[in-house]
């Protein structure tokens, strides 16, 4: 689990901190229960967007923000391209490691963790989920993704979004967690060149076999 599900949003409250960043909106794409909802209502975002494909995770984190002003949660599974089938593998753990991907080297280090069922889903993008809310994608300055193995696919379809964000958070890991999963050097290579650079890292393991979070900061 990242580091920003497993202690809290840590993340986030560095960030605003540190650099005294005040974010116009935030998007969470894998957003599961929508936890860190409490430090995200606390922030000077006039809109937050909570992403989750599984159903019944999907309208626990609608009931938890159902009060909160600008926060909505959109049930939708995100890729580079919208109108494509794909089948959302359900993890065994909660939904917490669900993915497109098939679980290649997670099943190995984690034994304890399965698929339970597929869910048959027509994909779409960040960029287009933030028009049909309304909303423009320059009112997005804070990016989150918690995909499993899907970062580099859905970073491609966020590509408007990603032209006005300050800070991206994504899990990574050096290698292909999961079976055809991108690794940070793959996000590094199309992230960089957009204008980033990392502002922090927090990395467990041997080198080669990483595991953890990332934040990109607009240079």
């Amino acid at each position: 689990m990242p580091i920003l599900r497993e202690g809290g949003p840590e993340i986030t409250v560095d960030l605003l901190n540190d650099h005294n960043f005040n974010p116009k909106g935030i998007m969470l794409i894998g957003a599961n229960h929508g936890y860190e909802y409490l430090v995200y209502k606390e922030t000077s975002a006039v809109n937050v967007i909570y992403v989750e494909p599984i159903p019944e995770i999907y309208e626990a984190c609608k009931r938890r923000i159902r009060n909160i002003p600008g926060h909505v949660a959109v049930r939708a599974v995100c890729s580079d391209t919208s109108g494509k089938p794909v089948s959302f593998n359900v993890a065994s753990n909660g939904g917490e490691s669900s993915s497109m991907l098939p679980l290649g080297e997670v099943e190995k280090l984690h034994p304890e963790i399965s698929y339970t069922h597929t869910l048959e889903m027509i994909t779409t993008t960040g960029d287009n989920i933030v028009k049909k809310l309304g909303l423009n994608t320059l009112e997005i300055d804070y990016l989150i993704l918690d995909v499993q193995g899907s970062e580099l696919t859905v970073l491609k379809g966020c590509t408007e979004i990603l032209k006005h964000v300050k800070f991206l958070v994504c899990e990574v890991s050096d290698y292909p967690l999961y079976e055809g999963g991108c690794t940070l050097s793959e996000l590094n290579q199309f992230i960089l060149p957009l204008g980033f650079e990392i502002e922090r890292e927090w990395l467990r393991g041997k080198p080669g076999r990483r595991v953890g979070d990332v934040v990109y900061q607009r240079k």
